[in-house]
Order: structure tokens, then C-alpha cells, then sequence
């Protein structure tokens, strides 16, 4: 083998690639995505340090992992959401902090108070199994969010998904959004969507009609609670 041949065999490397090649597939990532991608190498880390990422990544952080994020809690998020480094946050098409189990208000306030005025609605906030948020920190946030987005609460628009239990406070307000609630016996499984969407969520209907609608039927699989048993991991 050649000289030039074995340097050719190393195959097309990740310095190859085009600045706005490489914006353009980042730009596809969540936070937790990103988070987890900077660790990979020092070009990686480089790559990722760019405040716009941060600031347009989806805030998929259930998603992102495919697991509980039982160890995620206020000051790591705070410090994830920080890296947009002040720029206004435009992309809230989803909130997914299911199964957040750490998280509190303050993650919520964080997370409103970078929102930038103009913010298109999001398709879904996902709360499952957040057990240290009640209705009226939710509520609170919800109104707080919708003071600053390009509309208001809309039925057709948004869709929440949160725990039955905290459906007790200002039921008339939480009946602006398409909601879904949760028991805690329906909270033990849930569905995985196979056709590319951001979410996680307990009903194949809602996959159809807001996530891929493109799609002739959800393309689902079930899932079962026992998939995340003995996760130690820390992912950020």
C-alpha cells in the first residue's frame, strides 16, 4: 500500500467538512445532543461552542436521552441554557421535560425568561412526571410564557401533557391547550415514535396529527418502564 493510500484510508474526517455543512447538521441537534456531543473530541467541543446553537436547540430533554433524566436538575439546566450566552431563545417548538424528576420552578423561570418576544407557539410542553411541580407553578409559567409568544394558547396549536394530579388549579386556563393527562398507572409506559419525532408521549393519535402527519399511521413502538432501570448515567 501507497503512502497516499494509507492516508486515504483514514477516511473522510470531520475537519473535512464545510463550516456551514457542519452548522447545518448541529443545527438539527437538542441541547442534551449538544451537550453530549461536545465530549466527543477537542473539534467536537469547538464546533458546539457557538452561542446560536444553544440558543435555536430544541429543548428536547427527554428525548435526547431516551432515558429519565433523574439526575438532571435546576443549576444543570440553568447552566446548559446559559451556553446561548444572552441570545434570545426563537425555537420553543417543544418543551420536553418528562420524567425530569429534579426539576422545580426555577427551571421553568429559566427557561421563560430566555425566550425572546416573538416566539412562535410551541407544539407540545411535556411535563409527565415532573413530581416536584405543582399546577400553580405550571400555570404561572404557562401564562408567563404566553405574554411573550406570537400568539396566544390555542387548542389546535399546543399540546400538554402533564399528570392528572396537577390538573387541579385554574382548570378553565389549562383548557386552552390540547391536554393529555396522565395517571400515575399510565405514567409506567409510554410510546416511542419510530418516523422522526421530538417528543415522547402516551397517545398514537397525537403523533399522527402534530408530529408526522405525513405518515399514513404513527409509526409507534411500546415501550416499557424496565428499559431504564439501572441507569446510573449523568449525561451533562
Amino acid at each position: 500500500m501507497t503512502e497516499v493510500e494509507e492516508e486515504g484510508s483514514q477516511g473522510f474526517q470531520w475537519d473535512d467538512f464545510p463550516k456551514d455543512v457542519v452548522d447545518l447538521i448541529l443545527s438539527k441537534l437538542g441541547i442534551k445532543e449538544l451537550a453530549v456531543a461536545e465530549c466527543v473530541s477537542r473539534a467536537f467541543r469547538t464546533a458546539v461552542s457557538a452561542p446560536e446553537l444553544w440558543a435555536n436547540a430544541a429543548l428536547d430533554i427527554h428525548k435526547s436521552s431516551y432515558k429519565p433524566e433523574a439526575k438532571l436538575n435546576d443549576a444543570k439546566l440553568v447552566k446548559i441554557l446559559n451556553r446561548a450566552r444572552g441570545i434570545p431563545r426563537m425555537n420553543i417548538s417543544v418543551i420536553d421535560l418528562a420524567e425530569c424528576h429534579d426539576l422545580t420552578s426555577e427551571s421553568l423561570w429559566a427557561i421563560s425568561k430566555r425566550v425572546g418576544p416573538g416566539a412562535q407557539p410551541p407544539k407540545v410542553i411535556n411535563v409527565r412526571d415532573c413530581g416536584r411541580l405543582d399546577s400553580r407553578e405550571l400555570v404561572a409559567f404557562l401564562r408567563e410564557l404566553e405574554a411573550k409568544v406570537a400568539a396566544p394558547w390555542k387548542k389546535k396549536r399546543t399540546k400538554l401533557v402533564l399528570m392528572s394530579d396537577m390538573y387541579g388549579n385554574d382548570v378553565d386556563y389549562l383548557e386552552k391547550f390540547d391536554t393529555e393527562q396522565i395517571s400515575e398507572e399510565d405514567s409506567e409506559y409510554d410510546f416511542q415514535c419510530q418516523a422522526g419525532c421530538t417528543v415522547s408521549f402516551n397517545d398514537a393519535e397525537f403523533c399522527y396529527q402534530y408530529c408526522c402527519p405525513s405518515e399514513e399511521e404513527p409509526a409507534l413502538t411500546f415501550r416499557d418502564q424496565s428499559d431504564y432501570e439501572d441507569s446510573d448515567d449523568d449525561y451533562y
